[in-house]
């Protein structure tokens, strides 16, 4: 016992030497496994799956983000994509496919260069092959979903998507048993509706019905979250579907992302390492933004506190270190939701006295390097403000003055009948269009036209 005492006190105080020859030692073990790892594909055998389990495991149970993605370059500099989509389409044997593609989602988490080089090298086909496949089990099903919805998350995803006929196969799989298949089939179907190219695609697989039966069985707040997410971007446009109308429960749970999303996105600018997350601010606000649309839903989003996220978000945009993008998107989809809130009366007050933001929004509006989206979602901000103002007076920036009185609060109706009267201003063509065979948007902010 003296002995295993005094063994472990001296453990205890060389932990730091002893934690980071472990990690040397994990390194040294991940590198001979990839070296390895061409040999045993050519040759087979059982080596080969215990290799790519040990590939597959490392990256899973990597420490923190960066530690992840230094082992994901190192797996990336020995063509490991290759390798195992060269396993999938010859291997047989079902253990080992699984494993392959389990390891090829864990290859492509968070890393847009590792889906990029999945999709070009086939992996959305090899997946939907195994969908396909009526004597797969539930769990080389499981591992095909997860490889999708991984590869979903990537913008060059929708051309393969769309080849695949991946909808199609999402929208039967949604009707299994299981309900881990089901919580798979609702991530990928919300990660493509983040893109509209796919919306017209996902409605004509009748997914917007599965979606809404999906969120009425879920059993729990992230599964329903999950299919609000996707149903606000699919259905957004429709001001008038009762099926935006969302629950306190809901509306909380997409706050509380955007807060995270925010968090995450400001830890990264500050070189810090972010918390592993898969919430990104700009979806967020895009999906905040469709559901502020319908009047029931704005009140629970300001009680919840989503004006101050959106300010930050805002805020964040100016950042020269951010990805240019991402910036755009973010400023977009942020001033959208601002202006879609304006139109209830405590939107309204509460954003007429932020009045460090609305000053950065005219700084904004008037940069000629901020997106027309963006420009024409802070004038129809700015003219919302005006309009709910009894004594308004023409001025360059649209700031509240000191001291207003505020209309009667308004219907939704007569809600819905002033956001058709800003959309039909905001849509009116200019001189130069009305000739032409194609119409465009006259973006014109001056102050006089509104």
């Amino acid at each position: 016992p003296k002995v295993e005492q005094s063994r472990r006190k001296q453990l205890n105080n060389n932990s730091k030497t002893t934690a980071s020859t472990w990690l040397n030692m994990a390194a040294a073990s991940f590198e001979s496994l990839l070296g390895s790892l061409p040999l045993l594909v050519e040759q087979g055998g059982p080596q080969l799956l215990k290799a790519i389990e040990g590939i597959k495991q490392s990256i899973r149970q990597a420490g923190s983000n960066t530690a992840r993605a230094a082992l994901q370059t190192q797996a990336d500099e020995v063509g490991i994509v290759d390798l195992l989509v060269r396993v999938l389409q010859d291997a047989p044997e079902q253990q080992l496919r699984h494993s392959c593609l389990k390891c090829l989602s864990n290859l492509g988490y968070t890393n847009d260069r590792l889906r990029n080089r999945i999709l070009a090298a086939g992996g959305v086909d090899i997946a939907a092959t195994t969908l396909r496949d009526e004597t797969a089990g539930v769990e080389m099903v499981l591992a095909a979903l997860g490889l999708l919805n991984n590869l979903s998350a990537s913008v060059r995803s929708q051309e393969a998507f769309v080849a695949a006929d991946v909808a199609t196969l999402v929208a039967r799989l949604f009707k299994h048993d299981d309900d881990r298949v089901q919580e798979q089939c609702a991530g990928i179907v919300r990660n493509l509706s983040f893109n509209p190219e796919n919306h017209e695609v996902l409605r004509a697989s009748g997914m917007d019905e599965a979606l809404i039966a999906y969120r009425s069985r879920a059993t729990s707040e992230k599964r329903a979250g999950v299919a609000t997410f996707a149903l606000a971007c699919l259905l957004g446009s429709d001001e008038n579907n009762p099926v935006l109308e969302t629950d306190p429960t809901l509306i909380r749970y997409i706050v509380d992302a955007l807060r995270a999303a925010i968090h995450g996105a400001e830890l990264s600018a500050r070189g810090e390492i972010k918390p592993s997350t898969t919430f990104v601010v700009w979806k967020v606000a895009m999906a905040i933004s469709h559901l502020a649309v319908v009047d029931s839903n704005k009140t629970p989003l300001i009680l919840e506190g989503v004006l101050p996220l959106l300010w930050r978000s805002v805020q964040a945009t100016t950042d020269p270190l951010g990805e240019l993008n991402e910036r755009h998107l973010r400023l977009q989809y942020s001033t959208n939701a601002l202006w879609q809130l304006a139109f209830s009366e405590l939107g309204a007050t509460c954003i007429t006295a932020m009045k460090d933001m609305l000053d950065l929004l005219e700084q904004l509006r008037t940069n000629p390097e901020t997106s027309k989206e963006t420009q024409t979602n802070i004038w129809g901000l700015q003219f919302v403000l005006q309009q709910g103002q009894t004594r308004a007076e023409p001025r360059a920036s649209f700031a509240a003055p000191q001291s207003r009185e505020r209309a009667p609060s308004a219907s939704p109706r007569a809600s819905r009948q002033r956001r058709a009267s800003v959309n039909a201003r905001r849509r009116r063509p200019s001189v130069k269009s009305r000739n032409s065979a194609t119409s465009s948007v006259d973006y014109s902010c001056s102050s006089s036209s509104s």
